[in-house]
This record gives C-alpha cells, structure tokens and sequence, in this order.
C-alpha cells in the first residue's frame, strides 16, 4: 500500500507492508472510517450527546477482492485507490454528511448497521427503504424485542438516512449478511461474528448520505451538500492551507504536526462552532478517542488541554476548566468521567489544575493583557483559587496518609494505569500522585499567597526524596522498586522534585530498562516477570505491563529535552521519528495512535488518541521553540 500526503506541491509518501486506514471527522463529533475492519469502522454520527453507527460500509461489489492499493490524503479529503476503482471521500465541516465520488459510474453496495455504537443486540431493528423526490429515504426503526429485552415491541429510536446523487440508479438487495471484524477479533473484542443489512446496491458516479433523527433535516443536509460540494470542498482546503505550518527542513515532521493538530481539534466537542456545544448538556470537552473512547474522560482532557492552549485555543481551554473546575466534589476530587460516574481517578484534579496554571503562564508570555483578562480574568483566578483551596483541604482529609509522612493516597485503578492484572493495581503511595499533590500546594501558593501552601510543599518534597530516592533513580511506589516510566510524568509535573543532575542520573538509570528499539517505552521493566511483549488487547495483561503509549513516549521526549536536550538526544530522536511514523503511515493516518506492542512499532488500541496527539504537538513546541 502507498500512503501519500500532500498539500500543492508540499508532499510525502511512503510504500508500507501492512494494512492501513483512515479516519476523516466532522469536527463535532462524527466521522467516516475505513481500511481497518472493525465494527468501530463505517459512517458514525454524534446526534444529541450519542454516538451512532450508521452505515458498516460504501464499497464496490467485490470489495473483498479489492483491497485498498493507495491512500492519498490532501488534507481537506481522501482518495483512494483500489485494485480496480477509485473512491474519494470527503465529510464537509459540521455536517453528519459523507460525500463519495468516483472517477466514473461504478457498482456500489450500501452495507447498514444503524445502532449506538455499544449497542450489540441483534433482534428489534427495522430498515424501510423508500423514495422521496429526488432522495433514497431508509427509516430505521429500533424496538425492543423480548429475547434480549425486558419488553418487547417499544420504540427506542427512530433515525432517516437520506441518499442523492448525480442519476442514481438503484435496487433494493434487502439482505442481512454476516460480517467478520478481524481488528476486532485480534482484540478479542466480541462478538466474533456480526450480521448488517445490505439494502441498496446503487450505480452511480456521486453519492452523498446523511443521517438525522428527523427526515427533513437528513433531506435538506443532503441536498445542501449535494449543490454545495465543491465549494465546501473548496472552503475547507483554504482553511487547511491558511493554518498549515511548514518545520524547516523536515517534510514528515510537518504534516505529522499539523496533522496531529487537526485531530486534537477534531475530537473536542464545543471547539468548531463559537462556543456552542454539541453535547446534549451543553457543555464544551474533548472525546479522549475515537473510535471507542467518545466519553470526556477528565484525566484525558486536561493532560490534553496543553496543546490546545499552544495552538491558541485559549476561549475553549478556558471553558473546559472551568466545567471541571465546577466538578470539584466533596471529597476533593473531580470524577473520572463527565458526566460523573461511580469511577474515580487520583490524578485528574492534579492535572486540571495544572492546565489552569498553564493557562495563566502562556498568557503571561503572550504579553497580551487583553487576552489574559479575558481567558484567565480575575474571575477565573478567583474561582480556581477558592476551588484549589477546597480540593486540598478535602484531599488532605480524605486521600492523605495519617501518619507524619502526609503522602498522597490513592485507591486500585485510580491512577493512570488503572487495570489490575497478578494482584498489581498500584494502589497505595505512588509517586507521580506526590508529583500532582506538589505541583497543586506550588499552584496553591502562587494563586494565594498562603505560607501554608508553601510549607505543605516542603515538607512532602523533603519525605518524597527522603524515600523515593536511592540516589540512581525514583520509586514508583512507597518501598516499589519496579521501574516503570511514571518517573518522567513526576519530572514534568513537579521537576523541583530533584536538580537537574539528579533527574538526568535518574533518567539513565530507568532508560535501559525501559527503552525499545522501535522509538518507545515500556511500561514496566523489560525484565520484570510481568512484561508482556505483545499487546493482549481487551484482555489487560499488557496495558500497563509492556505495552508503550504514545502520550508516554511523546510526554519522555518533553522531559528528557528539559534535563538535557543534547545528552539524550539519540532517545528524543527515535521517539519523536516513532510517533510522525505512525501518525503518517499507520493505523488510521492522519491520527496518533493510543498504543503499540513493545516488541515492534504497531497502530494498537484506539487509533486516534487525544493524549497521544496532545503530547506530540508539546513535544515539537518544545523541541522547535514554536
């Protein structure tokens, strides 16, 4: 397969030996994927705060002998080749609208499986496929039915796809038939088998498809689409290449950046269209992945919100602070998720606040009163100052040790690495929560001016290097020894921790327990009884016991340049060349990846990860001074 990305004359490509995809998104939520079999992969629209599957897939008739030859992304749409046609994809800017056109008229089969995306009951759906002027009309009906249901025959749902084109011929095919996910199976993400209604076979050089809950907004969609195509088309190419940024000197690096970039913003909610959210409660947030993770997962969106403050997006950095802000409870902690659920997370109050001291300092280095007092007004200080005194004060009673230590608790899979896998569930004294604790008491001070703040500071900054530190490197729990790469997340949230020499000393030491040839980062000691080489999919054994994250990798990178840019330049390198590899050549292109086995460089997990995005957009300002 060939990928090639291009903007004029501006262009890379690369042959690969391995199946890739792509994903183009709407930037409010929906998108079109394709090239990776999955049940996660087809026409997916966000309508009203739920994600819906809409369509399994737009394909030539022997697609299955046609596999994908070449994928050529100009950055405002997709061309693909295949053995014997050519398809072009394109989804205009804030419509739930997929266009498809082709070089000529061609055969295609229209494959539909509307369903929310968890939604994995069979019985109870009904697709009725009708004509309405110029427009294919499919209602689909949703009942519940009683052999998975409580009741049976209740309406739960009720969507319209409309379809036009340019002299669209059809017949129905009015078949269900069964599909095999093999991305799927290889995550042991049942089920292994799944059935979707073949209903159209179409001949036709242009389609365009839309889906609404209500028939007359699917129509009009589509017929605006339609009559609009090439200046929609015509305006998002102008919006790609006005904010396209060139690095000197390095193709790659440049479409990787401003790829990443793209789709940091494409997975936040409430960013595209002034303020106004699309999500039903009306707030603003970023979807911590897609195509599985369509949940604003706290901890996520505030290790994320860095890079959108350096891509200038303050008014919405602004916005989702403050809802987390708001979200303080009373236990000190703001949930894991958004809206709360019964999980927690020890971390993600330590990041918001942060993001919110990141907020007031890039401000501060803008040299621009007006956008400080408009983003970070006294207002905003004010409330983070009285939420950050709330929050310690409870974390302190609540998820503090009683004895003179007063290290940070915190509870099994509370932490970042939250599966449980032998026993291991981190639960206890680890050190990148005493890394957030600090960082919080610093952000206290400066916010208030309290001495205690300063003194609380102090006081678990002498306990955490009095028993974290050996002298060659960090802990990662109280009395845990194992090397795991949570020392660098403690580096680049509190690096007052140690001196300078003391974290390079430290990042040696871990480095060769961790490093893997490919450019990444294990997340446990290569030599460890727990290391698993290959990920193990939904089954946990590897999340945090081998496999590299990318946020990991990327978020190492910024660390390591911090210490000593020029002595670990070999290791920034290879991590920074590892990351624009796999956002330009694998899994679904174009997006950074959530992880990848630690035996060799793969696009595993959620192919497109905000944290992944997010740390390699800091990387490259931090590295190119941008």
């Amino acid at each position: 397969m060939k990928i090639i990305h291009k903007l004029q004359q501006y262009s890379v490509e690369k042959n690969i030996n391995e199946n890739a995809g792509f994903m183009i998104c709407n930037g409010r939520g929906s998108y079109f994927s394709k090239g990776i079999n999955s049940r996660y992969s087809g026409m997916f629209c966000y309508i009203d705060g739920e994600m819906y599957r809409i369509l399994d897939s737009v394909s030539n008739r022997d697609a299955s002998r046609n596999p994908i030859r070449k994928i050529t992304n100009n950055l405002s749409g997709l061309d693909v080749s295949f053995k014997s046609h050519e398809q072009a994809f394109f989804i205009p800017h804030g419509f739930d609208v997929l266009a498809c056109s082709m070089k000529k008229e061609q055969p295609v089969n229209i494959k539909f499986d509307v369903r929310k995306s968890y939604d994995l009951r069979k019985w109870g759906k009904d697709y009725r496929i009708y004509e309405e002027g110029d427009y294919i009309i499919i209602e689909f009906t949703k009942k519940t039915d009683k052999r998975e249901d409580d009741s049976h025959g209740k309406t739960e749902d009720k969507l319209y796809i409309a379809i036009c084109g340019d002299n669209i011929r059809y017949k129905l095919a009015n078949k269900w038939v069964s599909k095999q996910y093999a991305f799927d199976m290889n995550r042991e993400s049942g089920p292994s088998e799944w059935y979707v209604y073949e209903g159209l076979h179409i001949l036709a050089e242009n389609i365009i498809i839309s889906a609404a809950k209500d028939k007359k907004d699917a129509v009009k969609n589509a017929g605006y689409v339609k009559k609009n195509l090439e200046a929609l088309k015509k305006k998002e190419k102008k919006r790609i290449e006005d904010s396209f940024v060139k690095i000197a000197g390095n193709k790659e690096l440049s479409f990787a950046y401003n790829l990443a970039s793209q789709s940091m913003k494409d997975l936040c909610i409430g960013l595209s269209d002034s303020g106004k959210s699309m999500q039903s409660n009306g707030e603003p947030g970023i979807f911590a992945g897609q195509p599985w993770f369509f949940q604003f997962w706290t901890r996520d969106e505030a290790i994320s919100l860095k890079s959108l403050l350096l891509l200038k997006e303050y008014r919405f950095c602004s916005d989702v602070l403050m809802r987390e802000l708001k979200a303080v409870g009373s236990n000190g902690r703001i949930p894991n998720r958004f809206p709360a659920t019964d999980i927690e997370t020890a971390d993600g109050t330590g990041w918001m606040f942060r993001r919110c001291a990141d907020l007031r300092d890039i401000l501060d280095n803008e040299k621009k009163r007006r956008l400080k007092k408009k983003y970070f007004s006294s207002f905003f200080s004010g409330y983070a100052k009285g939420q950050i005194e709330k929050s310690l004060k409870l974390l302190f009673q609540n998820f503090t040790s009683a004895d003179l230590d007063k290290f940070a608790l915190n509870k099994p899979q509370e932490t970042w690495m939250d599966t449980v896998w032998d026993g291991d569930n981190r639960a206890g004294i680890r050190i990148e929560i005493q890394a957030l604790r600090l960082a919080m008491y610093k952000i206290a001070y400066e916010l208030s001016g309290k001495e205690i703040f300063r003194n609380l500071e102090r006081g678990l900054k002498a306990k955490v290097k009095e028993k974290f530190w050996n002298g060659s490197y960090l802990a990662d729990g109280l009395d845990d020894w194992t090397i795991r790469p949570n020392v660098f997340i403690a580096a680049y949230i509190y690096p007052d921790l140690l001196s300078k020499k003391e974290w390079k000393k430290c990042f040696s030491t871990v480095l060769p327990k961790l490093w893997l040839r490919w450019g990444g980062i294990a997340t446990i000691d290569k030599g460890n009884p727990l290391f698993c080489a290959e990920y193990t999919g939904e089954t946990p054994q590897s999340y945090h016991r081998g496999d590299s994250w990318f946020w990991i990798n990327n978020l190492t990178a910024i660390a390591m340049a911090r210490v000593d840019k020029k002595y670990f330049k070999s290791y920034i390198d290879r991590i920074l060349n590892a990351s624009i590899k796999d956002i330009l050549y694998k899994g679904f292109i174009c997006h950074h990846s959530e992880l990848s086995s630690a035996s060799k460089q793969k696009a595993e997990g959620c192919l497109c990860q905000a944290w992944s995005n997010a740390m390699f957009i800091e990387m490259v300002h931090e590295l190119y001074s941008m």
